[in-house]
């Protein structure tokens, strides 16, 4: 909670602006560096958040303490190495398992969406779509196949990503020769490295996209 306090404040303005601008359906601004895979629109349209069970959800009201908890939680979930015991307090040490689950989910989700990302990009640079529709269903079952790889394969590596995507691809008509085939892959697999590590504009701004989303959900909802 302490590490969290500093900012507590900030990020509550943030998410109460996020709020209302999707009440008042605000076209969000998308960064540039998430522009890829060709024609995309620059803005983007969220609708006001709806309860799945048809009852409100009442979630923080900006009381600290509730506050500091909410975004304690979070702080420890995203960060990119695993959670162990000894980076929990005491009152936690319990809730290792869970926390880890949560943890495992939102680093599965940062995989797949920069793996479309650089699928976007390479069917964009090589020009193996004709319209937004096949780039959208190619991305699509991309992310199908490769949540079903890091369900089933528990440490799942970048060649194993790649060959996943590559397979899609031949499976999709966009066959090549080996040698083609294989500086696609070195491409795909460098783009992949890079974009996946800490510090990377595009890692960075996927994780922060990836963490405002959790935000809204854990602060706008009551504890269940």
């Amino acid at each position: 909670m302490a590490s969290v306090n500093t900012g507590a404040e900030q990020e509550w303005e943030e998410y109460i602006d996020s709020v209302s601008a999707t009440i008042n359906d605000t076209q969000v601004p998308i960064p540039a560096a998430l522009k890829t895979g060709g024609s995309v629109l620059t803005t983007s349209k969220i609708g006001p958040p709806t309860s799945t069970t048809g009852l409100e959800e009442p979630g923080c009201t900006g009381e600290k303490a509730d506050l500091l908890i909410r975004l304690g939680l979070m702080k420890l979930v995203i960060r990119v190495g695993g959670l162990t015991l000894e980076a929990l307090p005491e009152t936690l040490k319990l809730n290792l398992s869970r926390l880890r689950r949560v943890q495992s989910q939102l680093q599965k989700i940062i995989t797949i969406t920069t793996s479309g990302l650089v699928l976007r990009q390479t069917l964009l640079t090589e020009h193996l779509v004709t319209s937004s529709m096949d780039m959208e269903n190619l991305v699509s079952e991309c992310a199908k196949k490769l949540s079903e790889l890091l369900d089933s394969v528990e440490d799942v590596g970048i060649l194993e990503i790649v060959d996943t995507i590559s397979e899609l691809l031949k499976s999709s008509g966009h066959d090549s020769n080996d040698e083609k085939l294989q500086a696609r892959k070195e491409v795909m697999s460098s783009m992949l490295v890079k974009s996946l590590q800490a510090g990377d504009a595009i890692f960075e701004l996927v994780s922060r996209s990836i963490y405002l989303a959790m935000k809204g959900r854990c602060v706008g909802r009551k504890w269940i």
